[in-house]
Order: structure tokens, then sequence, then C-alpha cells
């Protein structure tokens, strides 16, 4: 005898009659109520399904770096966090109570011209004291990045969680939407872990039910409704790789030293320099910069054009002149004055994701080793079309 499995409603296979028993408490230690409907089917529904929790702004008086704006962000992406795993949300305006409610959640964000780093703290009512809840979530702030204090600060009839949410007043602002978007996924993740203290394991119920297949025979496959769930997966599947974009590069040297057989004193470095875009998203025409120090201890060579004379000695390729040209016309004065050797791109350059471009053959001459003890050329390079900018991962670096 097959007994019909259903989940809110969904058909998900059945079951033989003699494996009730056991599938009963997996399925309870899994965070899921049961209850049998009268065609004597087993429906199931999520433990969290039942929970309620109120989200408001913090409650204290109005601060001058108080950001309302992005208080109201996290708020709306737990909503949907919470909304999302079945969990009911209310909202909490000033400092009205909301009776029957699981948790409540307050947010604030400061902007503190102090601070280091984004930090996070915690106000916690001592409801329960097994603490594995606080151990998870100080575990994924830190991972974040966040500086983390938590304690136990004021009494409630009912359980309350207070985050304020400090960040750097001169945090650029991509930085700061990308922290916003962490500290949402983070706080919606305490809640959770606060409202399935004693059921650790309750969190699998909030996870599509795909393990259990192997415990039930599925059920017949209707073409019109794999078509619409293939189609609405697949729209989910999709949407985060549009919303992530990722800026990123590396760049780094990679040389060798030769020294003269007769004078030592003669020391030529041959090298090159590499990109790569370790993004989701194609960089746009790079500008590098060698900084040599000390100034005028090192001659930097190779295949690099002066800007007037790019188009009659430039390399021709398929799209024009293509290789690398100093940046600008003064670049002898540059290297003279401050050690800064700034090149391009003779034509118009793009590194797709994934991929790497080099400035090869470089010659770099030391000019009077004697008098110098140590002699190092840092890497900068400038996506400026893109707004990035980076320092190459390592450097040449001699020592006498």
């Amino acid at each position: 005898m097959e007994i019909t499995v259903e989940i809110s409603g969904i058909r998900q296979g059945s079951i033989s009659y003699e494996s009730i028993p056991a599938f009963l408490l997996f399925v309870d230690n899994l965070g899921f109520e049961t209850s049998w409907d009268s065609s004597q089917t087993l429906q199931l529904k999520p433990r969290a399904s039942s929970k309620k929790v109120a989200l408001s702004h913090g409650s204290s008086v109005t601060h001058s770096h108080r950001k309302r704006d992005l208080e109201s962000l996290i708020l709306k992406e737990m909503e949907g966090f919470l909304v999302h795993d079945g969990i009911e949300v209310t909202k909490k305006k000033k400092r009205n109570k909301i009776a029957n409610t699981d948790l409540q959640m307050m947010v604030e964000v400061l902007e503190d011209k102090n601070a280091a780093k984004t930090q996070l703290d915690l106000s916690y009512t001592n409801h329960d004291s097994s603490h594995t809840w606080l151990d998870s979530l100080q575990r994924q702030v830190e991972a974040s990045g966040f500086s983390f204090c938590a304690r136990k600060k004021f009494e409630s009839s009912s359980p309350q969680l207070q985050v304020t949410i400090r960040f750097p007043k001169k945090m650029e602002t991509s930085e700061r939407t990308m922290k916003l978007k962490q500290a949402s996924m983070i706080l919606t993740m305490g809640v959770l872990a606060y409202m399935n203290t004693h059921h650790p394991l309750s969190s699998f119920s909030l996870i599509p039910f795909n393990e259990l297949s192997s415990f039930l025979s599925p059920p017949p496959t209707e073409i019109k409704d794999t078509s619409k769930t293939a189609s609405h997966e697949s729209n989910i599947t999709s949407l985060p790789a549009e919303e992530m974009k990722i800026i990123e590069a590396e760049a780094y040297f990679d040389y060798h030293v030769l020294l003269h057989k007769e004078d030592s004193s003669k020391v030529k470095i041959m090298g090159s320099f590499h990109l790569k875009n370790t993004g989701t998203e194609a960089l746009q025409n790079p500008v590098i910069c060698f900084r040599i120090s000390p100034v005028n201890s090192v001659k930097i060579s190779g295949q690099i054009l002066p800007p007037n004379v790019v188009e009659t000695k430039g390399v021709q390729g398929d799209y024009g002149s293509k290789g690398w040209r100093y940046l600008n016309d003064s670049w002898h004065k540059e290297i003279q004055e401050k050690g800064e050797v700034w090149i391009c791109p003779v034509h118009s350059l793009q590194i797709q994701p994934g991929h790497f471009e080099s400035f090869q053959n470089i010659q770099m001459t030391l000019l009077q080793p004697e008098e110098h003890d140590k002699v190092s050329i840092q890497g900068f390079v400038f996506f400026n079309d893109n707004d990035l900018q980076i320092e190459a991962n390592n450097q040449v670096s001699l020592s006498f």
C-alpha cells in the first residue's frame, strides 16, 4: 500500500505504508509538521510557516548620523528572505507593541567617523539559556569582515533582538551596498537560528524538499507542469547572475635576473607584467604605472612607443596599431623626476572575464647598483572606465 505525500499542498510522491513511522520521525526532526487529510494523504508543512516575526526601525532617539534609508533597505531585504521561507512578517511602527510574535527585531544603521570597519552590535533578551544561535551568527558576521559585539542589555516580556550597524563614514558606495546585502542575509540567518534553537535540523524544512526523493516514488509526470517548473527554475537561476556584477582584476610581475659573467655590477632584469580579469565584466583600457625606488636607479625599456610616433611605428593588427605606448608626452620628465613610467595600450583594449593581457619583454637595467642598498619596482593598474584601481601582487625587488 502506497501513501501519497504532499508538502504545502503540492504532491511530492508516495511512500510505503510500512515506512510511515520512521518517515514521520525523520520529517519531524527536519522541522516539518504533519497531518492527514480526508483522502488519507500525508500533509507536510514547514514548522517555520507558523512563526511570526516583527521587523522595525530601532527605537532609540534620533541620531545626527543615523541612516533610516539604509535601515529601510535592510528591513526590506530581510522581509523578502523571511517571507520566502514561509514566515509571517509584520511591520512594527515606533514603539507600538505587536502581540503574539515569536520574535521582534529592531535595526539601526549609523555612520561613524571613528569606525575603521563595519561594526555590528547586538543586544538581546535572554529568553533561552542556549546560545548556539548566537555562536552561528557570530561566525557568519566575522567571516564577512564585520566587527561583532553581543550582549544581554534589556529585559522584555517577549523575545527581542536589537541590532546597530555602524559604517565607516568614508566607505565607498559600492562597498557599502555589498555590506548592506551581507548584513541582511546574516541577520535573517540569525533570526532563523534563534527560532530553531531547540530544533537545529529544522532549517532543512526551509530548503526545497528534493532530498526526500530517495524515500518517495516520484509523482506522475505531467508535461504542462514540468515545462512551467523548468521555466520557473530557469528564471530563478538566471536572476542572481544578472544582478551580481563583479569588477575585479589582479596583476603580477614574472621576471628573472641576469648577471654579467665578468662584471657582477652589471645587473639586468628581464620580465613581463601580466593582467588577469578575475571579475564578471569586461575591463577596458588599462593604464599601467611602474614606480621605481630610488628614483633614477633603474632604466625600464622595451616595446614602448612615444605618443607622437604611434601611427608610424606601431605594430599593425587587424584594427590598426597595437602594443603599448607612453601615456603622456612628458613621459621622460616623469621618469627623471618621479621615477614613474606610465604606459597604456596603443589601441583600445578590452580584457574579457577570465582572460589575460600581458606587457612582455620588459628590460630593466640597474644604473650604478653600487650606490644603492635596495632597488624596487612596484606595479599599479588603473581601469578608469571601470572605476577600478589595483596594485600588483608582487614587485621586483633586489638587495645588495
